[in-house]
């Protein structure tokens, strides 16, 4: 196999667009972060203008600067509601630098469900970053904007949970001393799979005995509840044992056994919905639980 020779050296320079998108597209395509109001959307239906605030892109290596807020007017009313797409739009073909990239309304086929138009994303011709989509009127409002932004964001950095660079930039990091692999968010480093982290439940009867807590931990939606009660008297009746904090309510009421110290089996209930939701109870073969005795529960289930 020959390979072309490589670009840009001191014997071969970097002489075409071409060469120039194939090279600098590796950094990716995005809003740049950071940059005035990073071309944040909004809509004027009265004057039926599709506005973008100032901001600064790239798209396949290519850069374009919004000192000031750009307006396009909508296409004209259709017979049956539309969504149409607005984005900034690189034409390979243009022959000026103003037509090179520029914002474009893409109208959407009008419908009874209207759905919205594609992207162009073609290697020669022209290819789309979108900002937002809405919803044209037949009788000329136009509503529901739906911002479509993505960001450029650099490189994977690797790094310490003692050192950790900026997150002014968005991108993923890992975390080499914990494991984790993070995100920044532009302000602040987060973590990629949801970990609430242990949180101990306070009890509202029976006991907690020592050393063993009711914790509750949160990982990727899924509630992981482990822990143990005190049984100071057999309950006659349900006996509520805890309320669970928010975001850890199941998406739907869960009956999971209990053990007693010596193998006698209980039922216990976490509610998602009626007077009891968001409630641990003890609803089950409560004559079967001794007194003085310690109740175990290990169980998990997905949340709201």
């Amino acid at each position: 196999m020959a390979l072309d020779n490589a670009f840009p050296t001191p014997a071969s320079q970097l002489t075409t667009m071409a060469q120039w998108e194939v090279l600098f597209s590796l950094m990716g395509s995005g809003v740049v972060p950071g940059v005035g109001n990073e071309f944040a959307p909004s809509l004027n239906s009265g004057s039926r203008l599709v506005i973008a605030a100032t901001g600064a892109a790239s798209l396949r290596g290519f850069f374009t600067n919004g000192a000031t807020s750009t307006s396009t007017s909508a296409p004209a009313a259709s017979g049956s509601p539309r969504i149409d797409r607005y984005v900034l739009r690189l034409d390979r073909t243009a022959v000026t630098a103003a037509n090179w990239i520029k914002a474009v309304i893409i109208a959407g086929t009008p419908g009874a469900t209207p759905q919205a138009p594609a992207l162009s994303a073609s290697l020669t011709g022209s290819w789309d970053l979108p900002i937002c989509r809405y919803r044209a009127e037949t009788n000329g409002s136009l509503s529901g904007l739906v911002d479509e932004r993505y960001w450029l964001s650099g490189p994977v950095v690797k790094f310490t949970s003692t050192a950790r660079p900026s997150a002014s930039v968005p991108r993923l990091g890992i975390e080499v001393d914990s494991r984790r692999v993070l995100w920044a968010d532009g302000s602040a480093w987060n973590s990629l799979n949801q970990d609430t982290g242990w949180v101990n439940l306070a009890i509202v009867s029976p006991n907690v005995p020592s050393g063993v807590p009711l914790a509750v931990e949160v990982i990727d939606g899924i509630a992981h509840l482990t822990g143990a009660i005190d049984i100071k008297a057999t309950p006659s009746t349900d006996k509520k044992i805890t309320n669970l904090p928010v975001g850890t309510v199941p998406s739907k009421t869960i009956t999971f056994v209990v053990y007693q110290d010596g193998g006698v089996v209980l039922l216990a209930t976490a509610y998602a919905s009626g007077s009891r939701s968001g409630q641990l109870w003890l609803t089950g073969n409560l004559s079967n639980a001794s007194n003085n005795t310690t109740l175990r529960m290990n169980t998990t289930w997905p949340v709201l």
